[in-house]
């Protein structure tokens, strides 16, 4: 089982059929500082001389995003393996919005930008005749795993969502992505999996919000709003100012194993 919510380490996991990526193993972050935030200019450019072998360790206290809990690697290694992994599509359950819709099994893909998600049926799986939204991952917020608490209803963990739809039994392999104004709901394949993709996409999401903070914070990441793995000298340059960044966050205490209720 997922330790998520009770402060625990992630580990980062082989390859496996199932969408993970090799991944190095994540290290405790020293804990934000009451100063911490994205680097500043000077910052940046210090940040993106240092030597690829090291990481760069920095508090973790941006506000406009949350890593998942446990989730302190946000490397270029990291960052790297995930996104191609994403362009090439990873097969997760996800849980519909509506009360009506089903939870189905779907690619999560992104576009060419490097930022933009999307996803398809799996094969075998009816199509909606619907096109799925194109969420752009510089507004994701946070990654929240199932055990997490939702700042909405200090009193559960997760999100309306997952608590309606994602049962108990599935919890410690599930999370959220939380946009301004939606959710994107997921129970993974496999428990190794799940903490893929939320170290993935909390690595992900970090190197973006830094990266468009290093830019001025106008919602571009390089002459054509480009993500991380675009070419183009714009995004080298941010992609060099916020190499081997290493986001520390604090671990929630006090969530109770069980799902959707947090310990009084």
């Amino acid at each position: 089982a997922m330790g998520a919510g009770s402060g625990g380490e992630l580990g980062g996991g082989p390859t496996n059929a199932a969408g993970g990526v090799a991944a190095t193993g994540m290290t405790t972050g020293g804990g934000g500082g009451a100063g911490g935030g994205a680097p500043t200019g000077n910052e940046s450019v210090s940040l993106g001389t240092a030597t690829q072998t090291h990481e760069v360790r920095m508090p973790m206290l941006l506000s406009t995003f949350k890593p998942a809990t446990g989730c302190t690697n946000a490397s270029d290694f990291i960052v790297r393996c995930f996104v191609a992994r994403l362009r090439s599509g990873i097969t997760v359950v996800k849980h519909g919005r509506s009360r009506w819709c089903k939870s189905r099994l779907r690619v999560l893909h992104v576009h060419s930008d490097g930022r933009s998600l999307s996803w398809k049926p799996a094969l075998g799986e009816p199509s909606s005749g619907k096109r799925p939204p194109k969420l752009d991952l510089t507004t994701c917020r946070e990654v929240r795993h199932a055990w997490s608490p939702d700042p909405d209803n200090p009193m559960f963990t997760g999100t309306p969502i997952l608590r309606q739809k994602c049962e108990a039994a599935n919890a410690h392999k599930s999370f959220a992505l939380i946009f301004p104004k939606r959710t994107v709901d997921i129970t993974a394949v496999t428990a190794d999996q799940c903490k893929v993709l939320m170290e993935g996409f909390s690595a992900l999401c970090f190197r973006l919000h830094v990266a468009q903070k290093v830019a001025g914070g106008d919602g571009k990441s390089g002459s054509n709003g480009g993500g991380v793995g675009e070419s183009g000298n714009n995004n080298e340059e941010q992609s060099r100012a916020t190499a081997s960044i290493t986001a520390s966050n604090k671990s929630d205490k006090g969530i109770s194993p069980k799902f959707g209720k947090k310990r009084s």
